[in-house]
């Protein structure tokens, strides 16, 4: 969820030099121009709070459902990763951002699929209760 404060408030920062590098390259031949970094920089604001909001909603779920072995919250943090996964990928590839997949998408993927893949057999006990 901190990296989506980041998004949000520094979208300009060091953390982002070559992610925006990237975006300068793919749609404006190098450099953002200023008019064009103003809507890059509000955009990343909506974006970020998105991020951010996911992860608290995700951590909330986690902290307690979850950790419960509700069916439900595994079903709802795999759907909701997926969707996205597969969204998001699916326009950066349309618009030829590569990049976005490969520094974001694909990490974010691993990193949270492999605790659920890890989990999946836990969920599927007959002896757990499908709220």
């Amino acid at each position: 969820m901190l990296i989506g404060l980041v998004i949000a408030f520094l979208p300009n920062s060091i953390v982002f030099d070559s992610y925006n590098a990237k975006l300068a390259s793919l749609f404006y031949d190098g450099e953002i121009p200023t008019e064009a970094e103003k809507m890059k920089s509000f955009l990343f604001g909506p974006i970020g709070g998105t991020v951010s909001g996911y992860f608290v909603l995700q951590f909330f779920i986690v902290l307690y459902p979850f950790k419960r072995g509700e069916k439900w919250a595994w079903y709802a943090i795999i759907s909701a990763l997926l969707c996205w996964f597969f969204i998001d990928s699916a326009i950066s590839i349309a618009h030829g951002a590569y990049f976005n997949v490969y520094m974001v998408n694909l990490s974010t993927l691993v990193l949270n699929g492999i605790p659920l893949i890890q989990t999946f057999k836990f969920f599927q006990r007959k002896d757990k209760k499908d709220y």
